[in-house]
């Protein structure tokens, strides 16, 4: 415990001192920045996200983001199982080992960049290996490229809708929650659901936006072919 650094309210982006220990004897709370004489003091935790400001303080951040007022540092994990009852690949144990065994975890973690991470993809496309693929990789212990093709995004896009269903609420019934007629820990725990929540619709947003994409270039591609195809059967009955 460190009673006077402790008095200090921590925020994220906020910090303008840190507690620092010096000589392995002394702790000392230095300004990291110009304080203005009124100006609050503010110790920092090192921005962590709501989830782990609850657990390890027993607070959260609420402050403007570009998504609404939450911690601009949340996250929010997917587990491996809900990629594995989307897949049900042939020998998915032994896939699974060489995940972790090649430094893979069995959650994946999420951010407000709202990007696909390249382990998710990894998991998602050795999962997704057709027997002669899996042999090979097995083989070789190589696991897949973090590609964007077509098929993952498709299974991305089940396992993030199968994780938001997780949830007994909306994003919408959470945003007309009156929090401050809630109790303290209540309203810690709308608040970390609510940053989630925000998380997980911008991921499959942007899982959605990429899906149509691939598909309008497919479709493109596929008339590109056809419209060759009917030149190229055009010239021959010339020539016949």
């Amino acid at each position: 415990m460190t009673p006077m650094a402790d008095l200090l309210n921590a925020r994220y982006g906020c910090n303008n001192a840190r507690l620092f220990y010096e000589d392995k004897k002394y702790l000392r709370m230095i300004a990291t920045k110009p304080i203005k004489k009124g100006d609050q003091i503010w110790n920092t935790y090192g921005d962590p996200p709501n989830s782990d400001l609850v657990r390890r303080y027993g607070h959260t951040d609420y402050i403007e983001t570009p998504q609404g007022l939450g911690n601009p540092a949340d996250v929010v994990e997917l587990s491996a199982d809900i990629i594995t009852g989307i897949i049900k690949p042939p020998m998915e144990k032994e896939r699974v080992d060489l995940f972790l065994e090649e430094g893979g975890d069995d959650v994946f973690a999420f951010d407000a960049a709202f990007d696909l991470p390249d382990d998710f993809l990894v998991f998602i496309r050795l999962l997704s290996l057709n027997e002669s693929e899996w042999k090979k990789a097995q083989e070789k212990n190589k696991l897949p490229k973090p590609k964007k093709d077509l098929a993952t995004l498709q299974v991305a896009e089940k396992a993030v809708v199968k994780r938001m269903e997780v949830y007994p609420t909306s994003l919408e019934d959470d945003e007309k929650i009156n929090l401050e007629g809630l109790s303290f820990n209540k309203r810690n725990a709308v608040i970390v659901r609510m940053g989630e929540k925000r998380i997980l619709r911008g991921v499959l947003y942007n899982i959605q936006q990429e899906i149509s994409r691939l598909n309008i270039a497919k479709g493109s591609e596929k008339r590109k072919r056809n419209s060759d195809k009917g030149t190229e059967s055009r010239k021959k009955n010339k020539r016949q």
